[in-house]
């Protein structure tokens, strides 16, 4: 991913409200997908979920948060831990784990708080195939 494209979504989304489905942390990072490669890896999830019970069915009956997005950017993004730009899934507090975005090889989350940099190491990272 592009450092320029990444830079210019954070700053284009980070005052967005959140809204569970629309603008939530998944939705937010798979956005920046749909941005950079054309393909929507949530476009069946969106809209379909209002609030964090409905949220935490649909990523508890795909197994948990890290499958639900490893199966979603499969053959999208490439796996690559040591990425400084791209999609990750970290630790949280409150929700065991929230989808971000890797900006300079820190992970930034959306949350219901608005967007935060998180210092916990992410449990994976995806970039863009060509870098």
């Amino acid at each position: 991913m592009a450092p320029d494209m990444v830079r210019a979504y954070l700053r284009d989304t980070a005052a967005l409200p959140w809204q569970w489905g629309v603008v939530d942390c998944m939705m937010w990072a798979a956005s920046l997908v749909e941005r950079v490669t054309g393909e929507d890896p949530a476009a069946d999830l969106r809209g379909r979920y209002a609030d964090s019970h409905s949220a935490r069915t649909i990523e508890t009956s795909a197994g948990g948060a890290l499958i639900l997005v490893t199966t979603r950017l499969d053959g999208i993004l490439v796996q690559d831990d040591d990425a400084g730009w791209g999609i990750c899934v970290s630790p949280h507090d409150r929700w065991g784990a929230c989808c971000g975005i890797v900006a300079d090889g820190r992970a930034m989350l959306k949350t219901d708080r608005g967007l935060t940099i998180d210092q916990a190491r992410p449990f994976a990272v995806w970039r863009a195939a060509d870098g």
